[in-house]
């Protein structure tokens, strides 16, 4: 049985006051008052003078005073702007273009190529008969000579293969630390005078070597299925590997990438994150990081292949095109403690959001979503209809289509609610071939204004929402052979 989750925002209680304006028998003497002090009494000022000179067409006289409405509260609740549905039928059309220029989702997903550090130690060891423990007790010039010789045998050395071979070393000798705080520092150290690249490339082939000890007893309700790991057992497992030549096997996709989290917080990199996101078929955890010299390039790891994602912010930045792209309506972000630090919307998750009469702060206070849209549908006084197309020029080049209703339903004087709801197909080109995910969204939002406390002179009102998102279907791939993947039911 597969655990729906659903993505809830909720806005804390806010509370706010209103003076009402006492009744007066002169109305243009009590709109001069309030004119004095705020900015609404103006404009109320102004609106009264232009319907005094107003007119009436029957009985050729002035509208008097008293026949002008007043209201008695100058201020209202700040969510009292939901748009109920109109008393007649209203056609649209709406297209919505957003200049996509400068903005770069790299189409290269980059892996470096380079051998697992304990298999080159092991066939260092059968090269040179020296038992791998006796290599890695050798001064740190003498083990990098012997790693650049089994990797590039009679080769003039080249600079990049001479820092592949540093690579590997530097994970070798980080394997041999008891525990992982000192494995990192040691990798900080060595790294001081590094450049970003360097440091980048290594963190690749650093969560290549992790990833060399899956634990892939714990899939599938294994025998370790559900059991803790940390990073003291990654580290252990890693040293056990270097000695042995054998996979030892520690952890999964959620371990490894947060351990590498927090090494990259501490050779440089303050933004690295942990990315959770749904996959055709399950779930997934990478890590992404902003280069610290150029915060507009985006460093995506996926154990060691990296993509770079330039000129563009947010949850476009975060779009998943490799092996395992993402599926789903959110991005779960987590920091190097490992704790939720916010839940931001996919570039999928933002374009039906849309297109179902949902606010772009329903999702984040400061979220933009930048896709092209093109709908058309009517408004009724039963909700709205549309159909849609849209495509995400600013990421990951989807292209989602479908149709969407949504509703505003009034419950009583203090409570409201609004529905949405869209049958949808997306499509997008990642590394394999092509991605597509067809299924059902929906969304709600349940809203209370209350009169908390009045008196003559204030009015105390307390106000919220809830928000539930929901996003059920089935995906699958298509690889460049031309054959596809079977489809896999999927719910976020």
């Amino acid at each position: 049985m597969k655990i729906v989750n659903l993505l809830i925002f909720i806005l804390p209680t806010m509370v706010f006051s209103q003076t009402p304006l006492s009744q007066s028998g002169n109305s243009e003497d009590l709109i001069l008052t309030v004119a004095e002090l705020t900015d609404e009494g103006k404009a109320l000022k102004g609106s009264i003078e232009k319907l005094k000179g107003l007119k009436d067409p029957c009985k050729k006289r002035m509208i008097p005073d008293e026949q002008v409405g007043m209201p008695t509260e100058l201020t209202s609740s700040p969510i009292d702007s939901n748009e109920k549905e109109p008393d007649k039928l209203q056609a649209f059309y709406e297209v919505e273009l957003f200049n996509s220029e400068g903005a770069h989702i790299s189409s290269d997903i980059i892996s470096q190529g380079i051998p697992l550090a304990r298999h080159v130690l092991q066939s260092a060891s059968r090269s040179t008969r020296i038992p791998t423990r006796d290599l890695l007790a050798f001064p740190d010039e003498h083990l990098k000579r012997v790693i650049l010789q089994e990797m590039y045998p009679g080769h003039l050395y080249t600079r990049e293969m001479k820092e592949k071979a540093e690579q590997v070393f530097l994970v070798a000798r980080m394997s041999q630390f008891r525990s992982p705080s000192e494995s990192f520092e040691f990798a900080r150290d060595y790294l001081k005078d590094a450049s970003m690249e360097k440091k980048i490339n290594f963190l690749a082939t650093y969560l290549d070597n992790l990833n060399g000890n899956y634990e892939f007893s714990s899939l599938n309700g294994g025998p370790t299925s559900g059991e803790a790991r940390w990073d003291k057992n990654l580290q252990n497992a890693l040293g056990r590997s270097m000695i042995n030549g054998r996979s030892m096997e520690a952890g999964v996709c959620r371990h490894m990438h947060q351990m590498a989290v927090r090494l990259a917080r501490e050779i440089g990199f303050d933004e690295a994150f942990g990315v959770g996101f749904r996959t055709h078929g399950g779930g997934h955890r990478t890590m992404v990081l902003t280069h610290p010299d150029d915060p507009t390039s985006v460093i995506q790891l996926n154990y060691g292949k990296k993509m770079v994602n330039s000129g563009v912010s947010g949850p476009t930045a975060l779009g998943q095109n490799g092996s395992l792209p993402d599926v789903g309506i959110k991005f779960r972000i987590t920091n190097g403690d490992d704790e939720l630090a916010i839940v931001l919307p996919s570039e999928l998750g933002g374009v039906l959001n849309r297109v179902t009469g949902g606010d772009e702060s329903d999702l984040g206070i400061r979220y933009e979503e930048m896709s092209q849209v093109h709908q058309t549908g009517i408004k009724t006084p039963y909700g709205t209809f549309r159909v849609f197309s849209a495509e995400n020029v600013r990421g990951n080049q989807a292209e989602t289509e479908g149709l969407t209703y949504n509703t505003w339903i009034q419950f009583g004087p203090n409570f409201y609610g609004e529905y949405g709801a869209a049958i949808f197909n997306s499509k997008r080109g990642v590394q394999t071939n092509e991605l597509s995910f067809s299924g059902t969204y929906l969304r709600t939002t349940h809203g209370a204004d209350v009169k908390i406390y009045e008196t003559p002179n204030l009015i105390v009102r307390g106000f919220g929402e809830l928000h539930l998102r929901g996003a059920f279907g089935n995906s699958q791939v298509m690889y460049r052979n031309g054959s596809y993947s079977d489809k896999e039911d999927n719910g976020d």
